[in-house]
């Protein structure tokens, strides 16, 4: 069986290098060390260029996240200067602790001051959706005679209260469960209602 060299092999592959371009022979191991540099030199730098576009790309999108969430915070400080929970803002108003509101409203007369205030004298704003920007104004009509534990969502259609709904809904657990809703009037018959700790006061400024 017939050996083949190593430098007749690279001679067959590399015909132009090695008869140097016509000129003089030049001899096959050079170049073949020459060419494996060559290509190495080359993987090198391409491998560098993909590593600086990594490099930079990393960078640009912690600059990005860095001044997104800058931007975010600064929204939602902003918001609790401007806003503040209703019920906060009735205990202030009553000068009374969250268990003697729930008795005022009980009281007719305690229950017709605070839903005239409500109606017109302050914005309402929700606060439990997620992201805040997605939160909206509401108009209260009028007050629900069942508290959040009691009363039915969706005009029981569904067969659960207002508590178990925002719990469901949206993974609110109410703390107050036993203050009424604020209800705002919807086209024909329908109605919303919403809790007093999920809405929040919209101060002047």
């Amino acid at each position: 069986m017939d050996h083949i060299m190593a430098t007749d092999w690279i001679h067959n592959a590399y015909p132009e290098q090695a008869l140097g371009g016509g000129d003089e022979p030049i001899n096959g191991n050079v170049n073949w060390l020459q060419i494996m540099d060559d290509e190495q030199n080359g993987e090198r730098e391409m491998q560098s260029e993909v590593d600086e576009a990594n490099k930079m790309k990393k960078v640009f999108f912690a600059i990005k996240k860095r001044c997104g969430g800058s931007g975010q915070q600064q929204q939602q400080q902003q918001r609790e200067k401007t806003e503040m929970p209703l019920i906060e803002h009735l205990c202030e108003r009553y000068k009374c602790s969250t268990k003697e509101l729930e008795v005022l409203f009980q009281n007719l007369k305690s229950r017709r001051q605070i839903l005239q205030h409500m109606r017109f004298n302050v914005r309402l704003r929700t606060n439990y959706l997620r992201p805040a920007n997605r939160n909206f104004v509401v108009q209260c009509n009028d007050l629900s005679s069942l508290s959040a534990s009691e009363a039915f969502a969706m005009r029981g259609y569904l067969g659960i209260t207002v508590q178990s709904y925002f719990y469901v809904k949206h993974g609110v657990r109410l703390r107050h469960p036993n203050l009424p809703c604020a209800i705002r009037f919807g086209g024909r018959e329908h109605h919303d209602l919403f809790p007093m700790e999920c809405l929040n006061v919209v101060k002047q400024i």
